[in-house]
Order: C-alpha cells, then structure tokens, then sequence
C-alpha cells in the first residue's frame, strides 16, 4: 500500500466512511481484534462492514489515525478511538496500534492490539 493508498484509508476512517474503509481490505481479509483469550476474528468485508457500523453509530464517535510506519507487504500504525461508554454515556479514549500484512495495495489481515481499559471523562 503506498502512502497515498494509507493517507486515502486513514481520511475514510476519521470522516467515518464505512465504504471507502471497507474498500481497503481485501473480499477475504481477516480482522484480529487482541490475539489471546478475549481475540476475536471477523473474516470478509461484510463482517467488516458490520463492525464498522458498530463503532460508528453514535455520532459522537472519533477515530484519530496518529502515525503510519509501511515497508513492502507490512505496516503499523497508532490510533485513538473516543466514542460514548456504551453504559452511561461518558466520552471513552481507546488507545491502540493496528499490524497489517497487505497485499497488491490492499490490506489482507489487520491485528489491533488496544487497551482494555479506556480513560473514561
């Protein structure tokens, strides 16, 4: 993925684009959300799309991209996440890093690693 196609993917997803995100991954992409006891896997851009749509219902919710490191079919980047506490509606901050393996310009697998425990006011 060159840096324009990341610039691209990083605009979609603070403008909360689900498409245009979406349009980033592969048809057979695999999203791993904290490899170990609490993982969970999507597979496809229709899971994706769906977990997208998730984060993105309220309006309230921001994704903030802070940097993008990319060599050949690998990259990385760090990411905050503030959206509304699901229980009480106080503002959430989810700091996180995501690991990607790409392929012809798309990303073929995404692993985020994120804490579990977000500052919350």
């Amino acid at each position: 993925m060159s840096d324009e196609q990341f610039e691209a993917f990083t605009r979609a997803l603070e403008a909360k684009d689900i498409e245009r995100i979406v349009g980033h991954y592969t048809e057979d992409a695999v999203f791993v959300s904290c490899p170990g006891k609490a993982a969970r896997t999507l597979q496809g851009r229709e899971a994706l799309r769906s977990m997208f749509r998730g984060m993105f219902r309220s309006p309230e919710s921001q994704f903030h991209v802070s940097w993008v490191l990319s060599s050949g079919g690998r990259a990385a980047a760090e990411w905050t996440f503030i959206r509304p506490d699901p229980q009480d509606g106080r503002r959430q901050t989810i700091y996180g890093a995501s690991i990607f393996e790409l392929r012809d310009g798309k990303v073929v697998r995404e692993t985020i690693y994120y804490d579990h425990q977000p500052e919350v006011g």
